[in-house]
């Protein structure tokens, strides 16, 4: 069952993965979860003159927040577990999301399907996230590409956001390593934990 959309359709949507693989985004349906979006990565190969098409997919949406204790909101600016589940849910959300085609930093950063807190932040879909909860990137030369908490950052280097020089690389070499966490200290005299992970796409390197 490909819900909405035509089984030509689908597979017209799929037919990256004869180009090495890619993720893709679309919408699906099921008895259980209704129309939802969903993201599968595929490949395809070509046997015996025929082209088959292999893939494994998700469903396109952060999980249920956490809370805090007696089932608050969980607060973005205290250190309990509950705010690093939430992290790593974000910064997962927004990972698979740029992945896919229709991924874009610029409308990540003001959607608040990903934590947007601009003034001309769009609802986007599924849940909305507790106040505080954001994510940023950067590109591997430093620049700030995206940030869904405070749109001023964009355009800007790493050096203008965190007073300590060492902070591009202490991001970069979590990142390089498979994600980690990293604390820093901003201008106002924060300090934050950050989650950070790398992610690529068409030959591009980022940090988010």
């Amino acid at each position: 069952d490909v819900g909405t959309q035509t089984r030509a359709e689908f597979l017209q949507s799929q037919n990256t993965g004869l180009h090495g693989g890619r993720y893709q985004d679309y919408e699906w349906s099921t008895a259980a979860l209704g129309d939802h979006a969903k993201v599968s990565f595929t490949v395809g190969i070509v046997h015996q003159g025929i082209g088959i098409s292999f893939g494994s997919g998700l469903v396109h949406q952060p999980a249920a927040m956490a809370t805090a204790p007696s089932c608050q909101v969980c607060p973005a600016d205290v250190a309990w577990p509950c705010a690093f589940q939430n992290t790593r849910r974000m910064v997962s959300h927004a990972l698979i999301e740029f992945l896919t085609p229709t991924g874009n930093w610029t409308e990540m950063s003001q959607s608040k399907w990903f934590g947007s807190l601009h003034e001309d932040a769009v609802l986007g879909g599924g849940d909305i996230w507790p106040t505080g909860f954001t994510f940023f990137a950067f590109n591997f030369e430093g620049i700030c590409v995206a940030d869904s908490g405070t749109k001023s950052n964009i355009g800007k280097g790493i050096t203008e956001l965190y007073p300590d020089p060492t902070v591009g690389l202490q991001l970069k070499e979590a990142a390089d390593v498979g994600g980690g966490w990293v604390e820093v200290q901003t201008f106002e005299g924060e300090t934050k934990l950050i989650l950070i992970v790398e992610n690529a796409r068409n030959g591009e390197f980022y940090s988010i």
